[in-house]
């Protein structure tokens, strides 16, 4: 059988990567809902089949999104603390 799998879901990160000014924030915020519903469909399949899940990221992005300094919108990684999830 399979031993591990794989998968990126860029929704965040593409959507914070194109955000221009504020009216991207909605789509920034649309897109964590989409990562969130489809995480809480994969997970518990996953969990179901025996499977330990890991939830991260390489690094941050959409949580930072202005530039306090600028008032400019920040579509740049950020250095930020990603969380590191296990379950199972």
């Amino acid at each position: 059988g399979v031993a591990d799998i794989f998968t990126n879901y860029a929704n965040a990160d593409m959507v914070g990567h194109a955000t221009t000014n504020a009216a991207w924030f909605d789509k920034t915020v649309d897109a964590i809902i989409e990562l969130d519903e489809q995480l809480g469909r994969l997970v518990p399949l996953a969990l179901e089949k025996g499977y330990t899940v890991m939830i991260t990221g390489d690094h941050g992005n959409a949580e930072s999104m202005l530039n306090k300094k600028t008032g400019r919108a920040n579509p740049a990684h950020t250095s930020n603390k990603v969380p590191f999830i296990v379950l199972g």
